[in-house]
């Protein structure tokens, strides 16, 4: 026990010493601070960060001053309130009496003052404590209150590990105010229920002191009905919160038949997990539950009895009998009452509806279903084996039973490649092998399992276990498929398989203005249908740029499950295209420029649902010749909007899906030199407006159609250069290389980072893009053409980045600046790069360390 000095007062969590400000403060007749005062650094703030040196311990703390304004109240020189008393008595621990005086102003609580009394046996001094910490924890909670509602006083919580305490206090100012308690009604259900799954409110506590087992005085719980009436209550159980800081760490079993007489059963339905606390008393390989499933069994009642083991830190000096309760060292056995109110009864489930949590209605009929391979571990992360998994189909019979098909492919781990196979399903994490049920699958023509299909073994559900054995690795791999229901989409008539013909152009996000892409676009589009999939393959040519002959690219599309932002952009997670065919000249040779080579000419890529729906497929384009005007700007976002009305089956000879331009000539083979041509529409009369000419030519956006100036680049003795080839617009032949420059202190823009020219060939990471939640900083970018390896990331790079959580630094990093992560209050991890010896490891952990982050950050 000991006072607290030198109290400094401070807005940011993270603020430097030289922003935190020493409080004005009084002293008592020991000389101990008793009062601080302080300005307050804003008025719309809802507290404050603290400081205070604690002699006694040599330590300095810090804390939050939580302000509530909302029940502030004008300081009144005379006391106007009437006074009223009541008491209630403890019976537990020996027994005490407790005594409360409670003002009342104008119908509203105004102040409270508990006394204790009659304290007996051995605990008196434990029970003096525990309700001056009630009474301490309570106070506050009353004021404000109405002096005419009792559900209003019944509504303050108890104070942790005073519970007794706790209920007295507010026994007695109930009676202080004339108020009995509310009584609780439940109806209970005259029918029998039937089967299927519901949702029901309940109160989970312990007998003798009561301690509620759930996060408040009720939660949501699952009562399961089966065929044949059997009803089995879920529900989840809390531990170690500041709010009931107890641990339940064995669940001993129900009563038969809910008799007080009945014989305790056990139950294997019970979830157990690791906690982040250990003491001298609850050891570190210790584990708490954190679910539990029981039968209700007997006539329906508003209260079913379990027992329960559970330690309470707070009591850990008590053993023996006490109170009625045998503890040992704060460990005990309980009685726990499940309190089920019955009117808030809800089916969420019944043989036929609602898929996964969600509920999602789904008729009898055949969906697409996108379908993830997860972690079974941690079902949040994917899967090394992931890539195995196509794509999904659901299969909604009459009678409400759901069979779903998983097309696979072969999969990649640990750097071997091969098919699964053996697959299993079953419907709990830890189920035995006898719950285990096999897949049926069918096989390709060599033999290797491509599809398996298995019923759902319940609607409710949002993904099921799953074993497979892959032979080349001599292993059996536990995962998780994971349904999205939410965007299960009902397969259209389906097409009989065959190759179809469809009409579809390139639009900018607005769906209304054409994408400048699509001049580069064969609109009569080839869809290949096989077994209820669709592939679109697309075909490509050259496309001018404000006179810049040039190619696409790249494409990418985006998967199932994807978004729009505000500004009608496509979000969510991008795939890639397979790319059958790149561009070629006339003779053969595959087209090479300034702007980079491999162009793609024909490309394929899966239809994804919601386009059968809408015929709208999100997309991604990448324009070389627009990155190379302005770094960042490459990557396009458009839609390709397909007329589903247009499809016409056919074959894959159909002219219309042949080249609609003649390849262009070979500049190379023609003027009997090896250069590649660096424009592809060398030989025309239109000049190359390539960076590093300082031509005027316009900038065009492919999303917005403006238009912005090319500047012509820095030059100087500093950082990097690239020679850009500049073809004769007479003769088609190859001047002398140009050569751009770039000036150490120069900055730009790549991705939405800035970067700034720190050496030639270098840079550094100066500013992130406003808002970035997960950011990997590259280890190199290209800034006007030349290729860069970043090395630094710059003091303040990061700072007040609200909404940062993950960094990743590139190989090349070396160096991270001060301050350079201040103010990132999300952030959790900063991840170095791989491969470091240990001591520069060691060293720019050291310099991340020192960069703002918080000790909670993990940097790996």
């Amino acid at each position: 026990t000991a006072w607290a000095e030198q109290w400094k007062i401070y807005k940011e969590k993270d603020a430097a010493d030289a922003d935190k400000e020493a409080a004005k403060y009084t002293t008592n007749e020991e000389r101990n601070v008793d009062s601080i005062t302080f300005r307050l650094p804003s008025n719309d703030i809802d507290g404050i960060y603290t400081d205070m040196y604690v002699s006694a311990m040599n330590t300095t703390m810090s804390a939050y001053f939580a302000f509530d304004f909302a029940n502030a109240a004008v300081e009144d020189s005379g006391d106007t309130s009437e006074k009223k008393k009541g008491s209630a008595k403890v019976e537990q621990f020996g027994g005490y009496d407790v005594n409360v005086v409670v003002s009342v102003r104008d119908g509203k609580i105004v102040d409270i003052e508990v006394e204790g009394s009659n304290f007996e046996g051995t605990h008196a001094d434990y029970n003096r404590e525990k309700l001056q910490a009630a009474a301490d924890g309570l106070k506050a909670s009353y004021v404000g209150k109405s002096a005419m509602d009792a559900k209003e006083i019944e509504g303050v919580d108890a104070v942790s590990s005073a519970t007794y305490s706790s209920r007295a206090i507010k026994e007695a100012v109930l009676n202080a105010l004339g108020l009995e308690a509310s009584g609780e009604v439940i109806t209970l259900p005259t029918e029998k229920l039937a089967e299927g799954t519901y949702e029901v409110d309940i109160a989970f506590y312990t007998d003798n002191v009561k301690h509620s087992l759930v996060e408040n005085d009720k939660a949501k719980a699952t009562i399961m009905v089966d065929g044949e009436g059997t009803m089995t209550l879920t529900t989840a159980v809390i531990n170690g919160t500041e709010k009931e800081p107890l641990y339940y760490y064995d669940f001993n079993g129900y009563y038969a038949g809910n008799a007080e007489s009945g014989e305790l059963k056990a139950t294997d339905q019970v979830k157990k997990e690791d906690i982040d606390f250990t003491d001298d008393v609850f050891g570190a390989d210790e584990k708490v539950v954190t679910e539990v499933s029981f039968p209700l069994e007997g006539e329906f009642a508003a209260i079913y009895r379990t027992n329960a083991s559970i330690y309470v830190p707070a009591m850990k000096n008590l053993t023996g009998e006490v109170g009625g309760v045998t503890f040992d060292r704060g460990r005990f056995s309980s009685d726990c009452f499940a309190k089920v109110y019955w009117d808030s009864l809800k089916r969420v489930e019944s043989p036929g509806s609602g898929f996964g949590s969600q509920g999602k209605e789904l008729e009898a009929d055949t969906y697409t279903l996108p379908v993830s391979l997860k972690n079974a571990g941690d079902i949040t992360k994917d899967s090394m084996a992931a890539s195995c998994v196509k794509d999904g189909r659901l299969v909604v019979n009459e009678d409400g039973t759901a069979d779903i098909t998983v097309d696979l492919q072969a999969v990649t781990v640990m750097g071997i490649t091969a098919w699964a196979e053996q697959w299993k399903i079953y419907k709990e994490k830890d189920a035995a092998d006898a719950d285990k049920v096999a897949a049926q699958s069918t096989t390709n023509e060599e033999g290797n399992i491509d599809s398996i299909t298995f019923r759902l073994p319940s609607n409710s559900m949002d993904g099921v276990y799953t074993d497979m054995y892959v032979s080349a690795m001599n292993t059996t791999m536990s995962a998780y498929f994971a349904f999205d229901f939410a965007n299960a989409v009902k397969q259209k008539e389906a097409l009989a398989d065959g190759v179809y013909a469809v009409t579809g152009s390139m639009y900018k996000p607005d769906l209304a203005t054409k994408s400048m892409a699509d001049t580069a676009l064969n609109h009569n589009i080839q869809m290949t249908v096989r077994d209820g999939r669709a592939t679109l393959a697309m075909n490509f040519k050259g496309m001018a740029i404000t006179g810049v002959q040039g190619y696409l690219g790249g494409l990418k599309y985006y998967d199932t499950g994807y978004s729009k932002d505000a500004n009608g952009n496509p979000t969510g997670t991008l795939k890639d295209v397979t790319v059958e065919s790149v561009q070629k000249y006339s003779d053969g040779v595959v087209i090479s420029d300034t702007y980079g080579k491999d162009y793609p000419d024909v490309v394929r890529f899966e239809l994804i649902p919601e386009a059968w729906e809408d015929g709208i497929v999100p997309l991604q384009v990448f324009v070389p010749v627009m990155e190379s005007i302005t770094a960042g700007t490459g990557n396009q976002n458009v839609y390709l909007k397909l007329e589903l009305n247009s499809l016409e089956k056919t074959t894959v000879e159909d002219e219309r899906f042949k080249e609609t331009e003649e390849a262009p000539k070979n500049p190379a083979a023609s003027s009997g030199t090896d250069t590649p041509n660096p424009s592809p529409g060398a030989g025309t009369d239109t000049p190359n407006p390539s960076p590093g000419t300082g031509t005027d030519t316009p900038n065009p956006s492919l999303d917005t159609g403006t238009t912005t100036p090319n500047p012509s680049p820095d030059t100087g003795n500093n950082g990097g250069t690239t020679t850009s080839p500049s073809p004769s617009p007479t003769t088609g032949k190859t001047d002398k290389p140009k050569t751009t420059t770039l000036k150490t202190g120069q900055t730009a823009t790549v991705k939405g980072h800035t970067y700034k020219v720190t050496a030639k060939g270098k840079v550094a990471f100066t500013k992130c893009k406003k808002n970035a939640k997960s950011v990997t900083i590259p280890a190199t970018v290209k800034i006007k053409g030349v290729t860069c390896k970043v090395t630094a990331v710059e003091k303040n790079a990061f700072k007040n980045n609200k909404k940062l959580t993950t960094v990743t630094l590139g190989k090349n990093v070396t160096k991270v600046g001060k301050k350079a992560f201040t103010g990132c209050k999300k952030l959790k991890t900063v991840k170095l790069p791989k491969g470091l010896s240990k001591k520069k490891k060691a060293a720019l952990k050291k310099q991340v360390q020192k960069a703002g982050v918080s000790s909670k950050v993990k940097i790996k």
